[in-house]
């Protein structure tokens, strides 16, 4: 027969190996969503990139021509 004390320690065992195949899932999903993350900042930085540009490019053509009206 197994002794109390034997069976509380099987029990210990079984719960620490539950824990560590938890964290190993939590880990996968994370780095599934870090993967993600990565590609909507990427996609932001290319659309705030596409605004600048657009920006600079009215700025300058404003400044063009606000340059030749005032020119003699």
């Amino acid at each position: 027969m197994i002794s109390h004390e034997e069976e509380e320690e099987e029990e210990e065992g079984e719960g620490e190996g539950e824990e560590e195949e938890e964290e190993e899932e939590e880990e996968g999903e994370g780095e599934g969503e870090g993967g993600e993350g990565e590609a909507e900042e990427e996609e932001e930085e290319e659309e705030e990139s596409a605004a600048l540009q657009s920006q600079s490019s009215t700025l300058k053509r404003t400044l063009t021509n606000h340059c030749l009206v005032k020119s003699p």
